[in-house]
């Protein structure tokens, strides 16, 4: 099929780093708040979806 991208090993690596550097500076840099913030957020959310159901 024409015009797929496919999700390569090296993409994965470099999403996963990505990924794994913001939440370190987010650890280090502001003890956490933006994790706190987005995990109290999801649990909501799946409140609201699970309301839902």
């Amino acid at each position: 099929m024409a015009g797929q991208i496919y999700m390569t090993n090296k993409t994965a690596i470099v999403i996963g780093l990505c990924l794994l550097g913001a939440i370190s500076y987010d650890y280090i840099g502001n003890d956490s708040s933006n994790l706190i913030f987005l995990g109290q957020k999801g649990l909501h959310f799946v409140d609201w979806i699970a309301f839902w159901r």
